[in-house]
């Protein structure tokens, strides 16, 4: 607080320059000592043999207990195949465990169904069996997709998987699956179609809990958010423009009044520009067509309007062609005056 700007200026620069930067850098790759005060030392006459005793026993019981050993920390919760903990394995790549020295691939061939191979000793081979799974994932997902048989889909993708490793004389490779829904895991079966049918089951349980009725509810939902979202911003929008508006009113009033001494301009009459931006008056009145008959331009308002109640008599007594004749020779009338006024 004592500190002047120009000081504070200064030091700003300097924490923004490289030096700092350098002197950060440096300072954490020292080692961070706890510095503490020690008491002067003080010399003392030789104690006996009875007070140094004494003493040893109190630095014995003020010495502090050494640290209780940590707990051996629990093995992270596996899910799926290596749910058991003496089974646990370590990922070696995303899809390929590895257990001792062997290593199982496996995947979700759609979700809540996964599936997995053997354990075997190369990772090669694990590798290999991994692609051959991902194969049949996309397969499943193009079958699924056309609309076809859950079962006819997952069976057909898999032999077919069996029949090309079997062609290309591939190790043989041994399925085993398991279903799961909303993390519980139903026991491991290598008989696919128990798998299948676990997994039917499953689906069926979650659309008896109200699967449907929940996406129904949530849509709903949604829909009804949505539908607040555009009235708040209808209504924003509308306040916005209104707001617009009654400026725009209240500038044009002041323009009005300030120019023609006038708040608003009675029907019939509007605002030209002749030689400037609205410096001018002009009738205007609708013909039987629907086009638009516009008059002379007026620099006087009271002018104007004695000359808009002359072109609306007219046009009701004699009509829209006497109108335009009229108008026209009025329009000559004014250009000829205002051409002698500027010469002169």
């Amino acid at each position: 607080q004592k500190l002047t700007e120009e000081t504070l200026n200064a030091f700003a620069g300097f924490l923004q320059s490289e030096e700092v930067e350098e002197i950060l850098r440096e300072s954490l790759m020292l080692p961070i000592l706890a510095l503490q005060d020690r008491p002067k030392t003080q010399k003392c006459a030789p104690a006996s043999a009875k007070s140094m005793k004494k003493s040893n026993e109190t630095k014995m019981q003020k010495m502090p207990k050494p640290p209780k050993a940590p707990r051996a920390a629990k093995a992270p919760k596996q899910k799926g195949f290596e749910s058991n903990p003496a089974r646990v394995a370590q990922t070696v790549l995303k899809g390929v465990t590895k257990k001792r020295k062997s290593y199982r691939p496996s995947i979700s061939l759609f979700r809540g169904f996964l599936a997995a191979g053997q354990y075997v000793s190369s990772l090669d081979v694990a590798i290999d069996m991994h692609i051959c799974l991902v194969q049949m994932r996309q397969h499943i997902a193009a079958g699924l997709a056309e609309g076809r048989d859950l079962k006819e889909v997952v069976h057909g993708a898999i032999n077919a998987a069996q029949t090309e490793r079997a062609a290309a004389g591939a190790v043989n490779l041994r399925l085993r699956f398991q279903t799961y829904f909303r993390h519980k895991f139903t026991p491991i079966v290598h008989d696919l179609d128990t798998a299948i049918q676990d997994w039917l089951r499953k689906r069926d349980l979650k659309q008896l809990l109200g699967g449907g009725e929940r996406a129904r509810l949530k849509a709903l939902y949604k829909q009804k958010q949505a539908e607040k979202r555009a009235r708040v911003q209808h209504g924003r929008l509308c306040a916005t423009v209104q707001l617009l508006q009654t400026g725009f009113q209240k500038t044009r009033r002041h323009k009005l009044l300030k120019a023609w001494g006038v708040p608003e301009l009675p029907e019939g009459l509007q605002l030209s520009s002749f030689q400037s931006a609205d410096d001018s008056l002009c009738a205007t009145l609708r013909l039987s067509d629907g086009t638009e008959a516009v008059g002379p331009y007026r620099k006087n308002f009271q002018q104007a309007v004695r000359e808009l109640q002359e072109l609306r008599a007219l046009q009701q007594h004699r009509g829209d062609e006497a109108l335009q004749q009229e108008m026209q020779r009025r329009d000559v009338d004014a250009m000829t005056a205002f051409f002698v006024q500027s010469i002169s």
